[in-house]
């Protein structure tokens, strides 16, 4: 399967050390992905569902959220969904989005700096 060979979230302390290491050189140290709603055009959408499929762009579309790595490499594409709904609402049915809430990482520890540069605390 093509999508779970490239589409994989950090698994092991170097993967995340890795991706974390990455954030903290662009400002935003304990940071290990991003994640946005993204909306897809479903030009096939059956007229009955029409109401469910709006986005914010008046357009029929599916929503996904979708995480992401400091170098653009998708980690994580969440379930599909009517694009009526929004960002929060996608991220209470996605279980990555629910686990790093919950602490999936919080054995990574990482470094936080001031202006200066100089260590502040490792959390």
């Amino acid at each position: 399967d093509l999508f779970a060979k490239w589409v994989t979230i950090p698994r092991t302390d170097d993967e995340v050390a890795a991706i974390e290491s990455v954030y903290s050189k662009l400002g935003f140290p304990g940071t290990i992905c991003s994640i946005d709603g993204v909306h897809v055009l479903w030009h096939t959408c059956p007229a009955k569902q029409t109401y469910l499929h709006v986005g914010k762009e008046g357009k029929q579309t599916r929503a996904f959220n979708v995480t992401v790595s400091p170098t653009r490499r998708i980690l994580h594409v969440g379930p599909s969904h009517p694009g009526s709904r929004n960002d929060k609402t996608l991220s209470k049915y996605d279980w990555f989005m629910q686990r790093l809430q919950s602490g999936m990482y919080a054995r990574h520890t990482f470094n936080t700096l001031d202006s200066q540069g100089r260590l502040v605390m490792q959390q």
